[in-house]
């Protein structure tokens, strides 16, 4: 094969093609052949010289499909050089981190490999190919990105919505079973009153009752509770009052006791029937507290959805920090378990003209980290101050810290210290971008054993608008 023809060489002399032939590699490859796999350290330079490739990740511990390289196949996808086709394997030789995917031979192929000392010696040697080499590798940067972008912002709501779905279980889980009971303690209510009526009483007087007990105190201890519960069983048994077995609770809540009650029979009323309908009365009203309750709760969660999306707002708008940091706590709340959250938040922050949601997204990703770190105890804090014509943020923990080597390249796009498949190696890099690039900030890490903090400062309005703390 002439390797003129190959598009990275097409530009070289006869005395550099040389040279690239005694060291080029070339073979056959059979589909299923791995040229180099996720994770691994720089293999080489490898040319597709004729068939095809294809680029996978494990993602969710599935091997998730890239793209595809393909020699005389269709046309290349909009905005890809040609010459992108045709090999593979420098981003990793340029940058000295690990292969992001595996690639794998999927038409019977004919390969050419440089191995990682031989493509430095090209560089050196042939530094024509740069200006074929170079747009193909921005291009690949590029598309990662944008791709890891994605995934990073639906690891977000993944995150979010598992959190989300665990807060929802439980006032759902009230609701159902409020509505559940609704309609028998309806219909007791109904036949408590058709008791009262045969008892020759006008149903006026159990409604009275339940306004004399509203002024009434209620105990305000579990143990206090437990003691007038017993008191007030032990009452409507010495009473022959036939009544369901949590009338007890029912009437210690109301503010009722056993005094109260033998003031209700010293006036003549019939005390069964009476009890007996006002019991069922209050099972209703607490049934109702209940769904109240529970949809407050889910319509709380909604709003925190809403402020953490942003979904009803223009990209761009004033964000008031705090409540940003707060709704992501919120629905990181099923994570928070066992771990103390501290906030220090200045009350006179400015709002700021920003993206909420990408924001949210950086809140999500460090708080979110610093839990894994924390691996179900410890402290995370989050502190906030306007630091002269900037707003800071820092948010903490009391984690193992980040060793040295590694906080220098914190930032760097594709690296990562987590297993393959838990992590793209663009999620710091991410948030490095949009908090620099996309907000005009910047973002620090101060670690040691015990202590890491993340600093962020975004520049604040020129007039503030001061927002209240959280």
């Amino acid at each position: 094969m002439n390797l003129r023809d190959i598009p990275l060489f097409a530009g070289l002399s006869g005395e550099q093609l040389d040279w690239l032939a005694s060291v080029l590699a070339i073979r056959d490859a059979s589909p299923g052949e791995v040229l180099f796999t996720e994770g691994e350290p720089p293999a080489g330079l490898f040319l597709l010289l004729d068939g095809e490739l294809t680029m996978t990740r494990l993602v969710d511990d599935r091997q998730q499909v890239g793209t595809r390289h393909r020699v005389g196949g269709e046309a290349p996808d909009p905005g890809k050089p040609a010459a992108a086709n045709s090999f593979t394997g420098e981003v990793q030789l340029l940058t000295g981190n690990p292969h992001t995917a595996t690639a794998t031979v999927t038409a019977q192929s004919r390969i050419g490999v440089l191995s990682p000392a031989d493509f430095q010696e090209m560089l050196a040697r042939c530094p024509q190919v740069a200006g074929v080499m170079l747009p193909v590798v921005a291009w690949r940067l590029r598309m990662t990105e944008m791709q890891a972008r994605e995934r990073s912002t639906l690891a977000a709501l993944s995150t979010v919505a598992a959190g989300l779905a665990h807060e929802l279980n439980n006032p759902a889980a009230a609701a159902r079973r409020a509505s559940g009971e609704l309609p028998a303690a309806i219909a007791d209510v109904e036949s408590a009153a058709a008791d009262w009526a045969m008892a020759g009483e006008e149903s006026a007087h159990p409604r009275a009752l339940r306004e004399e007990l509203r002024g009434r105190p209620v105990p305000q201890s579990a143990l206090g509770r437990a003691d007038r519960e017993d008191e007030i069983e032990d009452w409507l048994v010495d009473h022959d009052c036939d009544v369901r077995g949590e009338a007890g609770g029912l009437l210690a809540d109301a503010g009722a006791d056993a005094e109260w009650l033998s003031s209700v029979g010293a006036r003549g009323v019939p005390v069964g029937p009476a009890v007996r309908y006002l019991c069922a009365l209050l099972a209703v009203e607490s049934l109702t507290v209940d769904l109240a309750d529970s949809v407050g709760r889910v319509s709380a969660l909604v709003d925190d959805v809403r402020t953490y999306t942003q979904l009803d707002r223009a990209p761009e708008q004033e964000v008031d920090i705090h409540a940003g940091l707060d709704s992501t706590l919120r629905l990181l709340s099923a994570k928070l378990r066992g771990v103390t959250v501290e906030r220090s938040y200045d009350p006179a922050l400015p709002r700021l003209l920003a993206k909420g949601a990408e924001l949210n997204q950086v809140w999500t990703n460090i708080i979110d980290n610093a839990l894994d770190a924390l691996g179900g105890s410890g402290t995370v804090s989050l502190r906030t101050w306007l630091d002269g014509s900037c707003v800071s943020v820092e948010i903490g923990d009391d984690g193992p810290g980040i060793p040295p080597e590694v906080q220098a390249r914190l930032f760097e796009p594709f690296f990562t210290t987590k297993d393959i498949g838990s992590g793209t190696g663009l999620g710091l890099h991410i948030v490095y971008r949009i908090v620099t690039e996309r907000h005009g900030g910047s973002i620090e890490v101060y670690s040691q054993p015990g202590r890491t903090r993340f600093v962020i400062r975004l520049p604040a309005p020129t007039s503030p608008t001061a927002v209240r703390s959280g």
